[in-house]
């Protein structure tokens, strides 16, 4: 919880979620056809909010930011003392506020739905908080799947598996993300707990 804000407690698709943001992402995820598990394990006293499975597991965590930088002074800490030491550590995080972005830093063109922390490699700012992950805009992939990259650093879908030597990326219009994103927040603003 964000000091300050209340979640608003949601219910999509028969789950209860603790906030409308967690359950219009949940909606977001299906609409995009990825399989996910909400609040799957409690990690060192931090529960992700999500895992999405594709390629691999990624831990997600969603709260009410719209900067990366709000991300790493209030929760990056929390989450990287969780998982050191287990066998989640090294697993890519992937942070998602309260939109979606039109252009993504490196893909100036390309829409991003948050950030996505890469284990083991570093890049521009490099290591942060002295663990071994590297923080770019998570960018949208359509190609004939909906997935998501890393905006400087490793091009592979997370989704689909593939990699950038597989011409695999094809980026949507940030309308088309919109229209997906404005979707999910209609169909889950009015569901009453």
């Amino acid at each position: 919880m964000v000091k300050g804000v209340k979640g608003i407690i949601t219910y999509w698709r028969y789950r209860k979620y603790r906030s409308r943001l967690e359950a219009r992402w949940a909606c977001m995820f299906d609409l995009l056809g990825w399989k996910y598990e909400y609040e799957p394990y409690d990690l060192n006293g931090w529960i992700p909010d999500f895992i999405l499975v594709g390629d691999t597991e990624i831990l997600v965590d969603v709260k009410p930011y719209t900067t990366l930088k709000e991300f790493e002074e209030c929760e990056l800490d929390k989450i990287m003392k969780a998982i050191k030491g287990t066998e989640k550590y090294g697993k890519e995080i992937l942070l998602l506020g309260c939109t979606i972005f039109e252009k993504a830093e490196c893909w100036a063109s390309a829409p991003a739905l948050g950030w996505l922390g890469e284990f083991g490699r570093t890049f521009g700012e490099g290591v942060r908080f002295g663990y071994s992950y590297s923080f770019g805009y998570a960018v949208f992939n359509h190609n004939k799947y909906w997935g998501f990259f890393h905006d400087s650093m490793w091009y592979k879908d997370r989704i689909t598996g593939l990699y950038d030597g597989d011409n695999h990326i094809i980026i949507p219009t940030y309308e088309e993300v919109l229209e997906l994103w404005n979707k999910a927040g209609n169909q889950t603003q009015w569901k009453k707990p």
